[in-house]
């Protein structure tokens, strides 16, 4: 389950992170207003984390930020086992 946290910069401004599980690791999305945190929090939680970052990135994201815990382009070694 999707959780919400509120971070507060050196500079003073805060932000909010929403912390969800995808691909065995934790990862996390940023934003600027806790609404927009709890409307992803709602996306991840009605189609799940692959599903939903479909729908934020574009393909030349996907393949940039794939050794974060976003998208995975190719197959991990462990799921092309017997």
């Amino acid at each position: 389950m999707p959780s919400i946290r509120e971070r507060t910069t050196k500079r003073g401004p805060s932000y909010f992170q929403v912390l969800f599980r995808h691909n065995k690791r934790q990862c996390s999305e940023r934003f600027d207003t806790l609404d927009e945190a709890e409307r992803w929090q709602s996306v991840l939680n009605l189609y799940g984390p692959a599903e939903a970052l479909n729908f934020i990135y574009t393909e030349a994201e996907k393949a940039d930020d794939a050794r974060r815990c976003r998208i995975s382009t190719t197959p991990s070694p462990r799921s092309s086992m017997p």
